[in-house]
């Protein structure tokens, strides 16, 4: 099975506030495909969301290091405005320019 699946996971987890959950399924998409800097995001935005700063500005800077990701990548996602603000300011949060 490939990231995907635990991405849509994420997807579903992070608006009803299960946190813990979508960090769980972010880390293991991350885990299957260490490529795909979607993944990485939405860990840091799971990071942010559970308080760990610390964890979110380090999975940030991995994601960086990874490709030139920026803010604008969530908010052009075909979602919910206020669901995509809200991840963008935790990625901004984390240290992922805008």
């Amino acid at each position: 099975m490939g990231a995907q699946p635990y991405t849509s996971l994420v997807f579903a987890y992070l608006p009803l506030g299960r946190f813990e959950e979508a960090a769980v399924a972010a880390a293991k998409a991350v885990q299957l495909n260490p490529k795909f800097s979607y993944a990485h995001a939405l860990y840091v935005i799971c990071m942010v969301k559970l308080g760990r700063l610390d964890a979110a500005r380090a999975a940030a800077a991995r994601l960086l290091e990874l490709v030139p990701f920026n803010i604008q990548m969530i908010i052009a996602t075909p979602m919910d405005p206020k669901i995509t603000a809200d991840w963008g300011a935790a990625l901004r949060s984390a240290g992922i320019p805008g």
